[in-house]
């Protein structure tokens, strides 16, 4: 593989990690934050789709790509088994944006780094992660600073940086301070960089702290943990490592018991947030049994949320209450997908750990890139069992898979070769590629920007054309019938949540819409009831009654 080739495709894939994470669009769209991030992360997999060798890489007949492609049929599987519409679960809920356009970037962005990059040129995803967790930090101190010269339309500062939330912001620094930290122990580097490193790990935690939530320091402590062994305690006595690793375990065992509100750490690590975690937890795995190997289809945890939640969750948060995620990622799999869905994509992790493993087991030293990627990696996996699945996050995490397998490969495998020279396939597939990468995100995109125009202008019938534009989401339109609701335009109001309705049968905001509209009939309103109570059996509110 041509030198000059690696590079440039190493470059295109962390520049789009670059855009993916720092771009935002405030005050000119309700989502300010993940759909334009998610627009970036399918135009740049358009784009890599047309650059990636797909003949040579399936004749390859690697573990990896197989289970790839199974886990791609699961996906489709997933949506063809859902209710919802298909332009639902291609993408996802609003603000989430995880339906299976998103899954196949992903898998895009894998592959490309995969067949494109060679070791020698990989250390530009770490440089790049290294540029943008700069970035993020310095926006971040202005937020703090209440310095923030952009305008998010709310009256609350919130340190988020440009990930929409302080709960992404917190694992971002989290996972890029662990990475760091495995550079910090590199003696190649000049003590100068490993000042700057360690300055900026420290800065990120205040910040992490600042930012109240737990989940950057709970990556970054399990990214230290693997850094110290593999640093320290790997090339040290056996019993020494035994040693290390009993005091692991006792302290991984105090910090689960002091995060469900036991043991001596309870008052420093217990959020109510694990309380309600829990539920929602409890509330996947219910769906999961109830439907083991088809699930429900992507994205529709929300639809089901209440059918399945506790008696006790229901007292916790309410009956107006929803949760739009397991916020786990693996129970969201199993409850979109089933068992294979899930087992597939674990085999995927499996898979590359392994390799991991495998390669860092015959290395006779302290491998410090390949570990900073390693514990990344390590504390994204961490992470996703506590938190929804977010553009940016995912991104980097396919990002860092793409890395170990490459890095971890022998010496002596071939992954094909590549020009140097401009040829015309070179140039137009790319931009083809990235043509239709426009084509399919400019519908959403569209959407949002003309539905935000049109809630400024206050014309109804504005609103109602951008809101069902596409079909792309029921947000708009049931968005758009609490607007008209409020004003009491009942025409309006009933059109848009009857519009809603065909699109997701299950939606619980537009059928509570339908029953509360004074131009719903008695029979409509009787039918609208018993499918609430089908969808909610625990409120008391739809009880039927003739």
């Amino acid at each position: 593989m041509a030198q000059g080739s690696t590079k440039s495709g190493n470059t295109l894939a962390a520049r789009a990690l670059l855009l993916i994470t720092i771009v935002i669009l405030p005050s000119a769209a309700l989502d300010p934050t993940q759909l334009p991030k998610f627009a970036v992360l399918v135009v740049a997999a358009g784009a890599m789709a047309f650059s990636i060798k797909w003949k040579a890489l399936w004749k390859s007949k690697d573990t990896i790509n197989v289970i790839l492609a199974i886990y791609l049929l699961c996906l489709v599987f997933t949506v063809i088994n859902g209710e919802r519409s298909f332009a639902l679960q291609l993408y996802g809920n609003f603000s989430r944006n995880t339906g299976l356009l998103f899954h196949l970037s992903l898998m895009i962005l894998f592959l490309y780094l995969v067949s494109q990059v060679q070791k020698s040129t990989i250390e530009i995803i770490l440089k790049y992660l290294y540029f943008v967790w700069s970035f993020e930090i310095f926006y971040s101190l202005l937020q703090i600073g209440k310095l923030d010269p952009l305008d998010w339309g709310i009256d609350e500062a919130r340190i988020e940086g440009t990930l929409g939330n302080p709960n992404f912001l917190s694992a971002f620094l989290g996972m890029a301070s662990v990475a760091a930290l495995a550079e910090v122990f590199n003696v190649h580097k000049s003590r100068r960089l490993r000042l700057f490193l360690t300055i900026g790990i420290s800065i990120s935690l205040l910040i992490v702290i600042a930012s109240d939530s737990i989940q950057g320091l709970g990556v970054f402590l399990v990214g230290a943990v693997v850094i110290t062994y593999l640093r320290f305690i790997r090339f040290t006595p056996i019993s020494l490592q035994y040693l290390y690793a009993i005091a692991v375990c006792i302290a991984a065992t105090t910090a689960v018991l002091g995060f469900t509100q036991r043991g001596p750490l309870a008052t420093l690590l217990y959020q109510e947030s694990i309380t309600f975690r829990g539920d929602y937890w409890r509330a996947g795995l219910a769906m999961v049994a109830d439907r083991p190997l088809n699930g429900f289809g992507l994205d529709t945890y929300q639809d089901w949320y209440r059918s399945y939640r506790s008696a006790e969750a229901f007292e916790r948060r309410g009956a107006d209450f929803y949760a739009d995620s397991a916020h786990n990622l693996f129970i969201d799999l199993a409850a979109s997908g089933g068992l294979p869905l899930l087992l597939s994509y674990w085999a995927i992790l499996v898979v590359v750990f392994l390799r991991a493993v495998k390669y860092l087991s015959s290395q006779k030293e302290y491998s410090p890139s390949f570990t900073a990627i390693f514990v990344a990696w390590l504390g994204s996996i961490a992470q996703s069992l506590i938190s929804v699945q977010q553009v940016a996050l995912a991104a980097w995490f396919w990002a860092l898979t793409a890395s170990l397998v490459v890095l971890s490969e022998n010496d002596s495998k071939s992954r094909g070769s590549h020009s140097n020279s401009i040829s015309i396939r070179n140039f137009f597939g790319p931009l083809v590629g990235t043509l239709i990468g426009i084509g399919l995100i400019i519908v959403p995109v569209a959407k949002e920007l003309s539905f935000t125009r049109a809630i400024k202008a206050g014309e109804p019938r504005l609103m109602m054309a951008a809101a069902e534009f596409g079909n792309t989401s029921t947000h708009y339109l049931n968005y758009a019938a609490n607007l008209f609701a409020k004003s009491n335009l009942e025409n309006y109001w009933l059109e848009a949540a009857q519009k809603s309705l065909k699109l997701n049968p299950r939606d619980y905001a537009a059928l509570k819409l339908i029953y509360l509209n004074p131009l719903t009939s008695d029979e409509d309103k009787f039918q609208t009831r018993l499918k609430l109570r089908e969808i909610d059996p625990l409120d008391d509110m739809w009880k039927v009654q003739r």
